[in-house]
């Protein structure tokens, strides 16, 4: 089980993904940059927290420094994205 405080982190960080418009795939300096906004710029923080999101399955890794946003964690954005299509490929 997890801490509702750090599910909630975890989906501010990809809220702010997908209100800058990415939807799918996103990069690893775009996710850090994120982190560093919503949690802390500290390197240690930005690390801890793209483990996080990679354990708590927000993020999947795709390829060296390329990740998948799996919207299906956070349900009610879901809306959101159906009235706002992606406006970046990375």
């Amino acid at each position: 089980m997890t801490d509702f405080k750090v599910e909630k982190a975890c989906e501010q960080i990809i809220e702010r993904l997908l209100r800058e418009g990415y939807r799918y795939q996103v990069t690893l300096a775009t996710v850090e940059k994120a982190i560093m906004l919503v949690r802390g710029a500290d390197q240690r923080t930005v690390n801890k927290w793209i483990r996080t999101l990679i354990t708590l399955e927000y993020l999947t890794h795709e390829h060296h420094g390329v990740f998948k946003i799996n919207i299906l964690k956070i349900p009610h954005l879901i809306e959101f994205l159906k009235n706002h299509p992606q406006a970046k490929l990375q």
